[in-house]
């Protein structure tokens, strides 16, 4: 089982990652590796896939500025051509291979609008450090279940 967990507190008392990490563990204990990242009041997570036949690509990444953080499980059908579309408007790359790093620098360029140029399955969460903000999104039409609750001091949310 693979897929992505958060936990964010809006009283802005620190989320200790054990809260995460037990979202986290009944797909964990089904899938390859895990990713967590934490600041302060915001942590997010993703397990690998066990059925995959490849290595897991890392799902966590943070942009060089330390403003945006993002986890994705899925797939982005069309990246090459959105890796090229960005890289002409001066976006680089650390990696070749990995769909996370396209969705990051699209959200980075054109905010949300960049759902309108994804083909692919997902589902995603990014936080934005500067704004304190955490926008979460699944692709339309998904047959599995996205599970999400929101108490008065505390949103968490999982997708696996």
């Amino acid at each position: 089982m693979c897929g992505i967990a958060g936990v964010i507190g809006f009283d802005k008392k620190t989320i200790e990652q054990d809260i995460l990490l037990s979202m986290m563990q009944d797909g964990k204990h089904q899938g390859q590796e895990g990713y967590v990242y934490t600041n302060e009041y915001i942590g997010l997570g993703y397990v690998g896939c066990a059925h995959s036949q490849s290595p897991v690509l890392k799902k966590t990444v943070t942009d060089a500025s330390g403003r945006y953080t993002i986890i994705l499980n899925g797939s982005v059908y069309n990246a090459i051509e959105l890796r090229n579309e960005l890289q002409a408007i001066g976006y680089t790359f650390a990696s070749q291979t990995n769909d996370i790093e396209v969705v990051l620098n699209g959200y980075i360029a054109w905010g949300e609008m960049v759902l309108d140029r994804i083909n692919g399955m997902f589902v995603m969460a990014i936080y934005d450090k500067e704004k304190e903000k955490v926008f979460v999104v699944t692709e339309e039409g998904t047959e599995q279940d996205f599970f999400y609750s929101d108490f008065d001091t505390l949103f968490t949310f999982l997708k696996n």
